[in-house]
């Protein structure tokens, strides 16, 4: 027994001195292996196969144009293959590829290129390659520039960076952003009190409509606290439900048409009445001015009786001024 302990012994010790001398080799037979084959999975340019020595062409035009790869390239590994992202692609609210951008946004396609039809992909904003701006992975992973406080957003979507009655305010705000949005996906900056693109929208991945982290009335209810008609009142008068529906209420086409939004079976939510972006209702960025009640009548169309009546107060009434401040002609009869 000894003996066969022994000769095991001599042989593992003898692979063990042949594996050890052969390493230096193996090592070096590492480092010199053609490191481009990681580039020509993408590239076809750094195939090997394909470099020419001699005069004749290339099987690829030499000519570098400034165009965005296709998006199927990204899809052939985060198809699932590599990374799997088609839920985030397919199955949810995304920002959109595959056409051309709105003849609002004004893209700088020297940094942020289009495909050779003008159209946006993936590789408009994302990138393979590490770009010198920041080290901070929150921020700069594999986007064509530091995404800082939505700073990659709003250099196409700059009618958005405006501050002005008809947009949504974004930066700091004296509360924190609440919990829930935080927990459902919006993002902040370091501080968590500045109101960013991504605060309420997530390019990719998104579960409710227009890319919201969260449904448009629960969204705007979490920072706007004291609009919530389940609790909130101005003089003990509540404020205009949502959330529910009325019986034999259809939502007017004229509404529908100026992109006010109602649930699935009518229910009455925040953007009803509201605009976040491009308000042409200005203050409080509703989505038509409010004039002389325009906008409460599309909806309550049996209080037209009330023009002209001795119950309307702009006629008998001009200078009274709600809880709100507003006298009968800015509100309403």
């Amino acid at each position: 027994m000894k003996r066969k302990v022994s000769v095991f012994s001599v042989l593992w010790a003898c692979l063990w001195g042949v594996s050890i001398y052969n390493l230096p080799t193996a090592t070096a037979q590492n480092a010199l292996r053609n490191s481009s084959r990681e580039c020509a999975i993408c590239h076809i340019r750094w195939v090997d196969a394909l470099v020419r020595t001699d005069d004749q062409a290339e099987p690829m035009d030499k000519v570098m144009a400034r165009q965005a790869g296709s998006g199927d390239m990204c899809l052939s590994c985060h198809d699932g293959s590599v990374a799997d992202s088609r839920f985030k692609i397919w199955s949810t609210s995304h920002h959109t590829t595959g056409q051309k951008p709105s003849p609002r946004i004004q893209i700088p396609t020297d940094r942020f290129p289009l495909d050779d039809q003008g159209h946006m992909t993936c590789s408009t904003c994302h990138t393979a390659h590490a770009v010198p701006e920041s080290s901070d992975i929150r921020t700069v992973v594999f986007l064509r520039q530091a995404n800082v406080d939505s700073s990659l957003c709003l250099a196409c979507h700059n009618d958005h960076a405006q501050k002005n009655e008809f947009q949504h305010p974004v930066g700091r705000m004296e509360a924190a952003v609440p919990k829930v949005i935080l927990e459902a996906g919006g993002r902040t900056s370091e501080d968590g009190h500045t109101v960013i693109c991504q605060t309420c929208h997530e390019p990719h991945g998104a579960r409710n409509d227009w890319m919201l982290v969260l449904p448009p009335s629960k969204l705007c209810i979490a920072c706007h606290t004291d609009k919530d008609p389940q609790v909130a009142s101005i003089n003990g008068m509540p404020f205009h439900k949502i959330g529910q529906t009325y019986a034999g209420f259809e939502p007017p086409e004229s509404l529908l048409d100026e992109a006010a939004a109602f649930g699935p079976k009518g229910e009455l939510s925040c953007l009803s009445c509201h605009r976040l972006h491009d308000a042409s209702g200005a203050k409080p960025l509703l989505i038509r001015k409010n004039e002389d009640s325009s906008l409460c009548i599309e909806c309550h169309t049996q209080e037209k009786a009330v023009f002209g009546s001795p119950h309307d107060l702009r006629l008998s009434s001009p200078d009274t001024q709600n809880a709100s401040g507003e006298t009968p002609s800015e509100s309403g009869p």
